[in-house]
């Protein structure tokens, strides 16, 4: 029988920490956003991920935000975020994201040319600062990685809902760890076309990140294009990303918006959790530090709600053990705004 003592409590408490956020002045949009690999039939590498996010309305500064005005004063003075012209967003986030090998009914730890069984539990601030041309954010996550992350018990118990194969590795999932990270991205538009409601843009940009969850650097290009295209930054994310960073942060004037993106980003990837396991653990995959992802999505918005479903391609950086160059998952993401 599965061990579940930790995942009613957990996921109460994620109900406890938002549904009063979102209740309460200055935020503007709530979302919820599901990644998982069953949508490429496989059940491997990244299997899945659970993010939920709340974002505050566009400010003039994060004083005005929802996070009080001493904290607000605080980021009003961070660099690259303090310029005084532009409109200032801030996101919460809440991640669960679990990592499994090719076999998952193989109860044997997984070789050299496989994905470690691997579960990361974090939060995470974001502070954006935005105008028509160019997007500034960083971000600070903190958590757990290992078996507090609760990922043999969420996959254990969802096999057990819909069916599908038992999990049997979990025991030899990376060691409990602490998380904390650090962030900055800049995106940039670099055209925008517009005629009679029909648009098309394109976005760059670049991303570092440090820490224990991951360190890395990533460049990457997007291009959206469809009916009343948005003047925000909402691409799909960088490499362990926030999805919803760059969103309006208000509900839309036009009655429909709908679009679609291709994105290709690269990442330089020197140290991530769930593959190189804690600092100081030695685990037995031996991978490459380049990694590149495609994406291709729609996005479909009304005043007030929205969603969009995104297919992601991203390389393995390993020998993988049945000869692939790529992996796949998709992701589902629904939002409230208001």
């Amino acid at each position: 029988m599965a061990r579940t003592w930790g995942l009613r409590p957990s996921l109460a408490l994620l109900l406890m920490l938002f549904v009063p956020l979102q209740a309460s002045e200055g935020w503007g949009e709530f979302a919820a956003i599901l990644d998982n690999d069953f949508f490429g039939n496989a059940d491997d590498g990244y299997t899945n991920g659970v993010i939920l996010s709340l974002s505050s309305r566009r400010l003039a500064s994060f004083a005005d935000g929802p996070l009080g005005a001493q904290v607000g004063r605080w980021l009003d003075r961070v660099p690259l975020v303090d310029r005084a012209d532009g409109e200032r967003v801030l996101t919460l986030s809440l991640n669960q994201r679990i990592y499994t090998p090719s076999d998952i009914a193989n109860p044997d730890p997984p070789g050299e040319d496989d994905q470690p069984w691997a579960a990361l539990l974090y939060g995470g601030l974001s502070a954006t600062r935005m105008d028509r041309r160019r997007f500034d954010a960083w971000s600070l996550y903190a958590g757990i990685m290992g078996p507090a992350a609760l990922g043999r018990e969420v996959q254990t118990r969802v096999h057990a809902i819909i069916g599908s194969e038992r999990p049997q590795g979990w025991q030899h999932q990376v060691g409990h760890g602490a998380l904390v990270n650090l962030a900055y991205e800049r995106r940039q538009r670099w055209g925008m076309w517009t005629r009679e409601g029909w648009g098309i843009d394109l976005l760059a940009g670049y991303k570092g990140a440090i820490g224990t969850l991951t360190t890395n650097a990533s460049v990457r290009s997007v291009l959206r294009f469809g009916w009343q295209v948005p003047e925000d930054f909402t691409i799909p994310p960088s490499f362990m990303g926030e999805p919803r960073l760059g969103a309006q942060g208000r509900a839309q004037a036009a009655p429909w918006s709908v679009y679609g993106l291709l994105a290709v980003d690269a990442t330089l990837v020197i140290y991530a959790a769930q593959w190189d396991g804690r600092l100081g653990e030695t685990l037995r995959l031996e991978r490459r530090a380049s990694h590149f992802r495609l994406h291709a999505g729609l996005t479909a918005e009304r005043p007030g709600w929205g969603g969009s479903f995104i297919i992601t391609l991203p390389s393995i950086p390993w020998e993988d053990v049945h000869d692939r160059r790529w992996d796949g998952y998709a992701s589902i993401q629904v939002f409230r705004r208001w």
